[in-house]
């Protein structure tokens, strides 16, 4: 899940699921996993979107 636009005065919060993220992220193994930068711009993903406030 990436989330985005959290800062207050930011655009629109957004919630985006990728489907199978571990295939689709680089994987960088410190003492845990964490995954960054999609590799396929393509990926297959849901993203929602919060209604504005107006």
């Amino acid at each position: 899940m990436i989330a985005s636009h959290l800062e207050k005065g930011a655009e629109k919060p957004t919630l985006r699921l990728v489907n199978d993220p571990v295939h689709r992220f680089e994987v960088e193994p410190p003492t845990d996993v964490r995954l960054k930068g999609v590799r396929d711009l393509s990926v297959e993903s849901t993203v929602y979107e919060w209604p504005g406030t107006e």
